[in-house]
């Protein structure tokens, strides 16, 4: 007996059961388009304009690398060459004068010189860690012989208020390295009145902080970066101007009598 009624000859949803059909994701990079990607990033690190680039999208980008560990690796290696890129170019500005950058560029590639808060708590350890006073070193000048002295930590902080209109990158380092002469001629600028302190007052904090200096004889082995030091990393950067210039020879009234 035949059945009666229109047979349904439609085929079944994927997945059975009446289910509607899965969605497939984004379709996979071919290889061209993976490396096509990968030189487009390390040069511009911008994901959304490489992943155009390479005529893919950046959900699919995301998602291989998390399925695929290999290409996850190529993309963190892309991304640090990036990044040089862009510290190059950044450093090429800075050296043309921009003070902004040249700030930046300093904090981020030497933070224990020149990043305020990491040096304040790089100091206050080793202000724990001091010993007694010992002698001081014995440093080659033009020819001569000084004496280096070092301050602590407090005397530092006054003396690099008033030294930071030298310039305005003076690292707390050099400040703690400074000998005799250097930060004699340092506290005694002309530019006494940028902050609205007057000469008088000015020649108090002098002697008052040349007070400690004398009585604080730091421990000689600290091993911070001495001036010279600062100053040079300040002229790789042309800061040598004003208060960098590595080239600066004191006049016979700044010099210290010889040993």
């Amino acid at each position: 007996m035949e059945t009666s009624g229109k047979q349904n000859n439609a085929p079944e949803p994927e997945g059975g059961n009446g289910s509607k059909p899965k969605k497939s994701g984004p379709p996979v990079p071919t290889e061209e388009q993976r490396e096509t990607f990968l030189e487009a990033f390390a040069q511009t690190g911008n994901v959304t304009d490489s992943a155009q680039r390479a005529g893919v999208s950046v959900r699919s980008i995301n998602r291989l690398r998390r399925a695929d560990g290999d290409f996850d690796r190529e993309f963190t290696e892309a991304r640090r060459d990036a990044l040089v890129g862009i510290e190059d170019k950044a450093l090429e500005l800075a050296r043309e004068g921009s003070e902004t950058l040249i700030k930046f560029m300093l904090k981020a590639h030497r933070p224990e010189r020149y990043d305020d808060s990491i040096r304040r708590e790089h100091y206050r350890e080793k202000q724990d860690e001091r010993q007694e006073p010992g002698k001081p070193r014995i440093v080659q000048k033009d020819g001569r012989q000084y004496m280096r002295h070092t301050v602590s930590a407090k005397v530092a902080e006054e003396v690099h208020e008033n030294a930071v209109h030298m310039n305005p990158l003076i690292s707390l380092e050099e400040v703690f390295e400074m000998t005799r002469w250097e930060m004699d001629r340092c506290m005694t600028l002309e530019k006494v009145n940028e902050e609205g302190i007057s000469k008088e007052e000015y020649e108090v904090r002098l002697r008052r902080a040349r007070k400690r200096y004398e009585e604080r004889l730091a421990d000689p082995n600290w091993g911070f970066p001495d001036a010279e030091t600062v100053l040079k990393d300040m002229k790789d950067l042309r800061l040598a101007g004003n208060g960098g210039n590595a080239e600066h020879r004191e006049t016979p009234e700044e010099q210290p009598p010889a040993e």
